[in-house]
């Protein structure tokens, strides 16, 4: 068996159980992953580079896996995967919707960096619906308007 390298690159904000289940199961598939807490120039991220990447750094040692890594990346994640010799990119996605949207990321990622392969990853069926997005809603709706 080829000992292969993998990135899992987003923004974890925050990081979920959702992701927590995808570092969990793909860690037994590669021999190192790293996790890589980025900043996204579409999305006006909630949280700082800096906090989102503690947070992540707090949960992923939690899961006391000695293959899995996190850092943060300010860059392409192309970049990031040639730098740690990563052969593959895991992303997550939940529907078809997150199907065509990664479809496209991978296209670009492969453009960019010929060695790179995408694989996407379901989380469990109890997870599925899990989104940054909505727990960032919930959260602050919470706080706006729900006084103790």
């Amino acid at each position: 068996m080829k000992l292969i390298n993998a990135i899992f690159p987003g923004t974890f904000d925050p990081i979920h159980k959702g992701h927590l289940d995808i570092i969990k199961r793909t860690s037994k598939l590669f021999n190192k992953i790293y996790i890589v807490v980025s900043i996204n120039i579409y999305k006006k991220d909630a949280a700082k580079l800096e906090k989102r990447y503690q947070d992540v750094a707090k949960q992923v040692k939690k899961l006391k896996l000695k293959n899995v890594f996190v850092i943060k990346n300010t860059g392409l994640v192309v970049n990031i995967a040639k730098k740690y010799d990563c052969k593959v990119i895991i992303r997550a996605i939940r529907n078809a919707k997150d199907a065509l949207e990664e479809i496209n990321i991978a296209k670009v990622n492969n453009y960019l960096a010929k060695h790179l392969e995408t694989i996407l990853v379901l989380p469990k069926q109890e997870l599925i619906n899990l989104s940054s997005t909505s727990i960032r809603f919930l959260r602050d709706t919470k706080k706006r308007f729900i006084k103790k």
